[in-house]
């Protein structure tokens, strides 16, 4: 499908499951809900949000050390927020191969050293959103409605973590995991690339830094969801933060297919149907999920434009990268 067909249906499809939300909450309680938040929770959300970006630069720039490779502070932090923004606007995941890209222009670090980073960068993202919504899933037990096959799936899922983390031991204390995925038809030609990025994983989490990086993780999505529940206090609307982190965790995870362009409608559907099983009125659940995600993503955006021009980067020339071999 071409690129811009593909960006036109996405986008379609988040209206309509925006629409959808909207009239299951109805329109003008919501448009209540959102003229009546209180301003200063709203600024103060952002305030509390900030220093994430900062920790996602530190963050990035530490797995890049621990591969041998240097980069900047500030530059790290300047290519994480043009990444999101890319992965805002375009319905895929082009925003890590943007990242890679300008580091390679400007540092001189190989795109598939730049892409190995990025993937544990995510891997690390992956690990502590999942830990901190089984956090606040046990926080918040006891004040959500869940129906009993949520609470099987949420202990199944947590099994799975458990095995998921044994095997992840594993494959750092051997190579056996290595040499099966190399059997593999469409890897076994990409051997090299397949080595080189388990080798930077094995070269992150099998190091000390690998602590500082979880820590860093963790710190970043308790931010995220402490930001999130500033704008449920800007409704008037109390709830634990366990809720919240619990709803805004499971959001998150929903943008790992990104079936919408920066998972919008999805998310906030997400957010406002687990917002709501603890009790919050669908009608301000879904006002926070919507206000809160366009901060977010607004806030990402204009951060993204304007380091976009300092690093003398541009969108079409992003865009062209992704059609580079690697």
């Amino acid at each position: 499908m071409p690129p811009t067909v593909q960006w036109i249906t996405s986008a379609v499809l988040a209206v309509l499951v925006l629409g959808l939300l909207v009239y299951m909450a109805g329109a003008r309680e919501t448009l209540e809900v959102i003229l009546s938040m209180n301003v200063l929770w709203v600024v103060f959300s952002l305030v509390i949000y900030t220093p994430g970006w900062v920790l996602r630069g530190v963050r990035w720039q530490t797995i890049l050390r621990a591969l041998h490779a240097r980069i900047g502070l500030k530059d790290s932090i300047r290519l994480t927020f043009i990444a999101n923004t890319v992965n805002i606007l375009v319905p895929a995941k082009l925003g890590e191969l943007a990242r890679a890209f300008g580091v390679k222009k400007k540092y001189g670090i190989p795109l598939s050293k730049g892409l190995s980073s990025l993937f544990v960068d995510r891997l690390a993202d992956l690990i502590a959103v999942v830990l901190v919504a089984f956090l606040g899933f046990w926080l918040a037990a006891e004040a959500i409605a869940i129906p009993l096959w949520v609470e099987q799936l949420v202990i199944a899922s947590l099994a799975l973590a458990l095995i998921a983390a044994l095997g992840f031991f594993v494959f750092l204390k051997t190579n056996w995991i290595e040499r099966a995925l190399v059997k593999i038809p469409f890897l076994r030609e990409k051997k090299e690339r397949v080595h080189e990025v388990l080798g930077a994983m094995k070269g992150t989490f099998g190091t000390r830094s690998s602590i500082g990086i979880l820590f860093i993780s963790l710190a970043m999505w308790v931010l995220d969801s402490a930001s999130s529940q500033a704008i449920l206090l800007s409704a008037n609307y109390q709830a634990s933060w366990g809720l919240v982190a619990f709803a805004v965790m499971c959001g998150a995870l929903t943008k790992i297919v990104p079936l919408t362009p920066g998972g919008i409608g999805i998310y906030e559907g997400t957010i406002a149907l687990i917002l709501s099983l603890g009790g919050v009125p669908f009608s301000v659940a879904l006002s926070v999920a919507v206000v809160e995600h366009a901060l977010k993503n607004v806030y990402t955006a204009l951060g993204g434009i304007v380091f976009l021009r300092q690093m003398g980067l541009n969108l079409a020339e992003l865009e062209r990268s992704h059609q580079k071999p690697i």
